[in-house]
């Protein structure tokens, strides 16, 4: 656990630096200017890309994850599923062209991708009534899709001011593999230690100064994942 934590975390921070060491070479087209929405508090432009060495120290992770002796299935499962929602993002980020609805669009194709690729589905939320039309394939479809794709678009509007997005997601990562080693389920235990690795490698540097921001595909990716393990515990438990 320790050793996939320290790998994307050192992956992270130095994919990071590299990013704000040459931002005059991309600062142009990857900058997020301060234009007095209520959300920007910061004053210089500033690379809204994080969530791409965010993404690349999870990938470096999967060859460590096969060598310590896991399945390396649902880990890269996960992160495929979440591409689309990913790429809406990080396509909004750099053209500033990709609209609210059409990037939650993308959130709900990335739910579905999970939900055939991962078996991730909503199958109880403990309310009766909802529970007892859970039973039916097209409604606990339809609600997976509505609370992952729900949950990654609010992690996107909670983003904004530094640090903010990126510690509420590192206490939930840190919870759920709390709960998922306490129910024995280590390896999804383990991918939500390899996102908390990837999260602090990225605080260093977004706070207390923002240096470089998550963005709206670190934000849908993180959010995706939360939500996608969120009901992969239910379904392990």
């Amino acid at each position: 656990m320790i050793t996939i934590f320290l790998l994307a975390f050192i992956v992270t921070a130095s994919t990071a630096l590299l990013i704000i060491r040459y931002n005059h070479v991309h600062i142009h087209f990857t900058a997020d200017h301060n234009g007095g929405g209520p959300q920007k508090f910061h004053v210089l432009p500033t690379p809204r890309i994080g969530g791409i060495p965010i993404l690349i120290g999870l990938i470096v992770c999967l060859p460590l994850i096969v060598f310590l002796g896991f399945d390396i299935r649902d880990a890269g499962l996960l992160i495929l599923s979440s591409m689309p929602a990913f790429a809406g993002g990080i396509i909004e980020d750099l053209t500033k062209k990709i609209g609210p609805l059409q990037r939650l669009f993308l959130t709900f194709v990335a739910a579905a991708a999970g939900f055939y690729l991962l078996d991730g589905r909503l199958i109880r939320v403990d309310i009766p009534l909802i529970d007892n039309l859970l039973v039916f394939a097209p409604i606990f479809f339809i609600l997976t899709l509505i609370a992952v794709g729900g949950i990654s678009h609010a992690v996107n509007i909670i983003d904004g001011y530094n640090g903010l997005a990126g510690m509420i997601c590192l206490l939930i990562f840190g919870a759920l593999g709390y709960v998922l080693f306490s129910i024995g389920d280590v390896y999804l235990a383990g991918i939500c230690i390899m996102f908390a690795g990837a999260l602090v490698g990225f605080l260093i540097w977004n706070y207390p100064k923002g240096r470089i921001f998550a963005g709206d595909g670190g934000a849908y990716l993180l959010g995706f994942a939360i939500a996608e393990i969120s009901v992969l515990v239910d379904t392990h438990a």
